[in-house]
């Protein structure tokens, strides 16, 4: 070929490249007609298991450690606990000897997922499960090992080439994440042709969710965002680990326990066992005290031994803390100060958290439709001294609904305990007397379920029905929008899946006299008020207002006595015409 035509050659060539390049974007953002927003479903805290070696002969699972990963540690720490046995008896019963022989195994064992003092991992060879593409590139076991059971059922009713996940290394900052998931979003507008994408924020993945609405703003990407026991305020397992508050409470095992016996028949009849063995012998009387010692003796061993050369330096863990104990975890593990560029890092997310009420309006002024839901009354794992704080077993109910006030695990909010926030006009108490929704930030849109643990969603279970409604908002909906279906307080029945409203499982409906049980009583009080010859409380208005139409009148009356005369029941409620007033 000579010169001229090689020349003529590469025209044409570059010719067809451009004009290639040309056409990919316009193909690839072609609009799509199904008119179903894709779903992004931004996971939580350890979705992403962090491998070592990935995809060779030597690939192994360091977080979430495999079962294999487990019993080896037991195994390490078994031998060291022997050597320490030695060590502290010739030392003269030095305990920190004993602790460090424990923690030493555990330190090597996650070392490879160590951070340094500045925020930096110490190591670069770990990788971390991910998926770039919609999960119909992906086998059904991939999918079904890995996706929600929201992600699941959208899948199935829109089609798996609108479902994505997006993972990432829980280790760092959620401001460093949430430009990967800027760039992910971008990408899967760009896949499907859609201009809107709706987000599933679960647990940490609602931190992240918030850094990236307050950083990049692209609320025109958004239409809605579900967050789903979200982490965006920290969590006080974190707080309390970090400012050094472990403690095992005795009580506090024995509830835990009882609260798994409820979770399965199987599991039920095998934790009844043990817990009435443990009462029984009383070995957790005899034993916890001794361990609560050890652990108080050797918390600074704790700190250097295992907390700062493996945790301390991790951005992720430090957004979980909250606020209330952001500055304490700092002092309690830098004493001597954080370093500079850790710190910078940190407060990034930190100045994010106190600002989560701006940040989530600013969402909505720009027409992002939010919903929150947490649970609640699911017992902490019971080794910090906050394991009484209401919960849903891994984040505290007043943070994942941003505000909520709740009575301890176990209790009720005083008696003759009114709302604390009645500005908004409306209702919001649990009529089981633990949580008043009133002081949430966003007390219209944050739905609680009772007995619910941590992201336990079950694709054939009642509380995905809820995430799916809440994901279709093509408008704002609020804790009023469905009262039949999903009012604000919503009660899990942990053997059969099954969810309804709490009202109903309160006997509490009708009941304006606070007696317990809807009776005539309660109707000649309604008609009374309905009259204008009586009043009530915002508790009595709501519960005597039996068809949600926002007041009590002479129909609430009627029904109310047809009840108490077992002549109907409130099993199915009305829905309404208009948001109930306090």
């Amino acid at each position: 070929m000579n010169n001229i035509s090689k020349k003529l050659f590469s025209v044409l060539m570059a010719v067809v490249m451009l004009a290639t390049l040309a056409l990919m974007p316009v193909a690839a953002s072609e609009p799509c007609g199904c008119g179903e927003a894709p779903l992004v479903c931004v996971t939580g805290f350890s979705a992403a298991t962090l491998y070592q070696n990935y995809g060779t002969d030597q690939e192994q699972a360091i977080f979430p450690p495999s079962q294999e990963s487990i019993e080896g540690l037991a195994s390490d720490i078994g031998v060291s606990l022997i050597q320490g046995f030695i060590n502290y008896g010739i030392n003269n019963k030095d305990s920190s000897i004993l602790a460090a022989a424990i923690l030493k195994p555990v330190a090597e064992r996650f070392e490879p997922i160590a951070y340094n003092a500045d925020g930096t991992p110490k190591y670069d060879d770990l990788s971390y499960t991910c998926f770039s593409e919609s999960l119909d590139s992906y086998e059904r076991e991939v999918r079904e090992a890995y996706a929600s059971a929201y992600a699941l059922k959208t899948g199935k009713q829109i089609g798996w080439d609108h479902v994505y996940i997006f993972m990432y290394d829980w280790r760092e900052s959620p401001v460093d994440i949430a430009a990967d998931l800027d760039a992910f979003i971008e990408n899967v507008k760009d896949e499907t042709g859609h201009d809107k994408v709706n987000l599933a924020a679960e647990s940490m993945g609602a931190a992240v969710t918030a850094a990236y609405l307050s950083i990049y703003e692209n609320y025109d990407s958004i239409k809605n965002i579900v967050f789903i026991s979200p982490a965006f305020q920290g969590t006080s397992i974190a707080g309390d680990v970090f400012t050094g508050k472990i403690n095992i409470d005795v009580y506090g095992v024995y509830e835990y326990l009882q609260e798994l016996s409820n979770d399965s028949e199987q599991v039920g009849w095998m934790t009844a066992l043990l817990l009435a063995f443990l009462r029984y012998q009383g070995l957790l009387e005899e034993f916890v005290p001794d361990i609560n010692r050890f652990v108080n003796d050797n918390k600074e061993t704790i700190r250097t031994e295992l907390t700062l050369p493996i945790f301390a330096g991790m951005p992720g863990l430090w957004s979980m803390i909250p606020a209330s104990q952001y500055e304490a975890a700092k002092s309690y593990l830098y004493p001597e100060g954080v370093d500079p560029e850790l710190e910078a890092k940190i407060d990034e997310y930190y100045n994010i958290q106190i600002n989560l009420e701006t940040v989530l309006n600013d969402a909505m002024d720009a027409g992002v439709n939010v919903a929150i839901i947490s649970n609640y009354h699911t017992h902490f794992i019971p080794v910090i001294e906050s394991d009484f704080t209401m919960s849903d077993g891994v984040i505290d109910t007043v943070y994942s609904s941003a505000g909520a006030t709740c009575a301890r695990h176990g209790h009720v909010l005083r008696e003759h305990y009114q709302q604390a926030n009645t500005d908004c006009g409306h209702y919001h108490l649990s009529t089981d007397g633990i949580v008043d929704a009133s002081t949430c930030l966003f007390p219209e849109q944050t739905w609680l379920i009772k007995n619910l643990g941590h992201v336990e969603y079950a694709e054939d279970e009642d509380p995905v029905k809820l995430v799916m409604w809440l994901l279709g908002m093509d408008e704002q909906y609020t804790v009023w929008t469905d009262t039949q279906n999903f009012p604000q307080f919503l009660y899990y029945v942990t053997w059969s899946g099954e969810m309804v409203p709490l009202a109903l499982t309160e006997a509490a409906l009708g009941d304006i006299d606070n007696d317990g049980v809807a009776s005539s009583t309660d109707a000649r009080l309604a008609l009374r008020i309905a009259t204008g010859l009586e009043t009530t409380d915002a508790r009595g208005n709501f519960l005597g207002d039996v068809d949600f139409d926002g007041n009590i009148t002479a129909a609430d009356a009627r029904r109310i006595l047809r009840v108490a005369t077992k002549l109907e029941s409130f099993e199915e409620i009305p829905g309404e015409s208009e948001t109930p007033e306090a």
